[in-house]
């Protein structure tokens, strides 16, 4: 017994062929349209007409209640009815009683309703997404967190307490384990929209679409669900299987299952019912034929290329050679099902490009572009409106010939004629290095050749020349030491010494030998000694136990001493001291000298604004590039560290007292 709801021809009772109205002339006079029809365990048949809510059992009217405007309904598991309205609100009947449910479901009208084992009810809304009212608790799922559309059109909870979610525009969803997966239209649906959901005894599902009804195989759905495939081949059942119309009707109700099995479907030009469990139709699966194959926009037909080869199934496998310089390539091929041709469905894969199958749906033309030369096998295989497939197919072997400079052998002598430019090249460019480096070993050398002439030079004629004066003015002094010329003789002689310290310096910088950072070390420390032996300032030094002998610029080496001597004159001349200490150390990379006396002390913000010898010492530092520091206190002695870095410096030694 069937109980049917109509728009503008009130509620029906089916038994069999006999159709009987139901409270016509009252519903006539209310209103005939009727949005939801529902049967209870209690035997009470409860309907929407207009905008009252009926029950009816036992062959009468048992309850009216108006001012309830319903477009879903649901039995309350532990007794009541659930009332779904168009705008949003959800109610729960019990005993005649009404209680209104809000907070967290969602605000538009109220679809489907369907509730689980553990008393979990499901909320379907047309654009408000998917409702879920637990524990009292209201939470809503929307496009975000995985569903097809908004807009739901019918629930249904099948048998292993999956929730399928049909929606308009988004295909079908579903609910398992608190993750949500769609499918649509591009993953095997003849529609984007769903408007009816059930279930057979061999827990595969029968959509209701627009275009027609689908049987979905529970082992794809499973597959799908899993992640294991994103694509199902459902069986579609249109007008070549007898339905009047292959558009289903939307709405609360508008299928249901009976109790022997059979499937009812609403539609748009009545009822169907379908019987899943008639014998599996045994027809043969179609014929798949390779029409022909166009390259780069030009067709090749097949039957003219091999005129003695089948082009269906079972014939030959066939190689095509194709002339260099051709990358673009259509496949045409076809089935023949003369039942349902328009809806054999084809899966296709060219072997040496595509990993897996294709799936192409009813699309016979498969398109490559741009393909490297190489042997390819294009192999095209289809199936019927039963889901019955002929694995067999078609296949051809497609050879893209390469031009000669795409040939293995072209590139095995580009790559070994480029690695010979490149090693040519290479040895090229390090000959030009090494010659260049011996034109500046070169230079280096006739320069250091050079410094040490006119070291010798200087050495020789000048110092010379400079002692003879000194000893010409001591000859003099010693004839006339009373005379009138005794003091600018002393004048003179002193004079003569002067320059011969100085032109001692002057050698010692320009000689290439000194070019060392241990004959630097050395030549500070003498001086310093020198310096301070006919003074009252005691001279205490201390210096590394070995400064290695590394290499060191002339520049920096002569810069360097003189910031020293600078520090050890301004020791002498200004600090009142009675002691200085001069430090040498390699730290790190880092040459150290160190220049500390117990003196007066001084302003160090005074000293840098007035005096010149504080800022030269600076501005040598700062050409080396090197590191300049003065600490000084009025009372407390003055320090100056300069530092210089080494390119290439050794592990240095511990400072030691001498």
């Amino acid at each position: 017994m069937l109980w049917v709801g109509t728009v503008g021809h009130g509620l029906y009772r089916l038994n069999g062929e006999k159709q009987e109205p139901i409270l016509r002339e009252a519903l006539r006079r209310v209103d005939p349209q009727v949005n939801a029809v529902l049967a209870t365990r209690d035997g009470s048949v409860w309907f929407s007409s207009g905008r009252s809510l009926f029950q009816w059992r036992a062959g009468k009217l048992q309850a009216t209640y108006p001012r309830s405007d319903v477009t879903s309904l649901c039995e309350e598991r532990n007794g009541g009815l659930w009332l779904g309205s168009p705008d949003g609100m959800l109610r729960l009947l019990r005993e005649g009683v009404f209680a209104t449910f809000t907070n967290g479901l969602p605000h538009s009208q109220l679809t489907a309703l369907t509730q689980a084992r553990d008393g979990t009810l499901w909320v379907g809304s047309y654009g408000g997404g998917l409702g879920r009212l637990k524990d009292g608790r209201g939470t809503v799922f929307r496009r975000q967190q995985g569903l097809g559309s908004d807009l739901i059109r019918t629930l249904y909870l099948d048998s292993r307490d999956i929730l399928w979610i049909g929606t308009e525009g988004g295909g079908l969803s579903w609910f398992k384990a608190g993750r949500i997966g769609s499918l649509s239209k591009q993953g095997g649906l003849a529609d984007h929209t769903v408007l009816q959901i059930l279930e057979d005894d061999e827990a595969n599902l029968w959509l209701g679409t627009q275009h027609g009804i689908l049987r979905v195989s529970r082992k794809d759905l499973e597959s799908v669900i899993a992640n294991a495939a994103a694509y199902v081949h459902p069986r579609v059942f249109g007008r070549s299987d007898g339905l009047e119309s292959e558009q289903c009707v939307g709405g609360f109700g508008a299928c249901v299952r009976t109790r022997v099995g059979l499937l009812c479907s609403a539609t748009g030009r009545g009822i169907v019912t379908i019987n899943p469990k008639r014998p599996a139709d045994t027809r043969a699966p179609p014929t798949v034929w390779l029409e022909e194959i166009w390259v780069d926009g030009q067709a090749q037909p097949l039957e003219d290329l091999f005129p003695d080869q089948g082009l269906g199934d079972g014939g030959a496998t066939r190689e095509l050679r194709i002339a260099p310089g051709r990358q673009r390539l259509e496949f045409h091929y076809t089935g023949l099902d003369f039942t349902a041709p328009e809806k054999v469905r084809f899966l296709y894969r060219l072997e040496g490009l595509d990993r897996d199958w294709v799936e192409a749906g009813a699309r016979r033309v498969a398109n490559y572009d741009h393909l490297a030369p190489g042997s390819y096998s294009f192999q095209v295989k289809a199936c019927n409106n039963d889901g019955v497939w002929n694995e067999q197919g078609a296949s051809m072997k497609v050879v893209l010939l390469p031009h000669y400079w795409q040939t293995w052998w072209f590139r095995v002598l580009a790559g070994a004629a480029l690695a010979g430019l490149v090693a040519g090249v290479g040895r090229y460019v390090e000959r030009r290095r090494l010659r260049e480096q011996m034109r500046r070993l070169e230079q280096d050398r006739a320069m250091e050749r050079e410094r040490a002439r006119i070291a010798r030079d200087i050495h020789d004629d000048l110092g010379a020349r400079l002692t003879k004066i000194s000893k010409l003015s001591e000859q003099a002094q010693r004839l006339a030491p009373d005379g009138p010329a005794t003091q600018p003789v002393l004048s003179i002689q002193s004079t003569a010494q002067d320059m011969l310290g100085r032109l001692d310096e002057t050698v010692w910088a320009v000689n290439p030998r000194n070019d060392r950072l241990d004959r630097l070390a050395d030549y500070i420390l003498n001086y310093a000694e020198e310096f301070f032996r006919h003074t009252d300032i005691r001279c205490r030094l201390k210096v590394a136990a070995e400064i290695p002998s590394l290499p060191i610029a002339a520049e920096p080496r002569h810069n360097l001493f003189l910031a020293v001597k600078e520090a050890l004159n301004n020791v002498a001349r200004h600090s009142g001291a009675s002691e200085v200490q001069l430090r040498l150390e390699l730290v790190g990379g880092v040459f150290r000298v160190q220049v500390r006396d117990n003196g007066r002390g001084f302003h160090a913000a005074e000293a840098l604004a007035r005096g010149r010898g504080v800022e030269n010492m600076r501005s040598r530092l700062e050409l080396l590039p090197g590191r300049w520091e003065l600490q000084t206190q009025p009372g407390q002695g003055t320090t100056i560290t300069m530092e210089y870095t080494l390119p290439d410096a050794g592990v240095p030694g511990e400072p030691v007292a001498r």
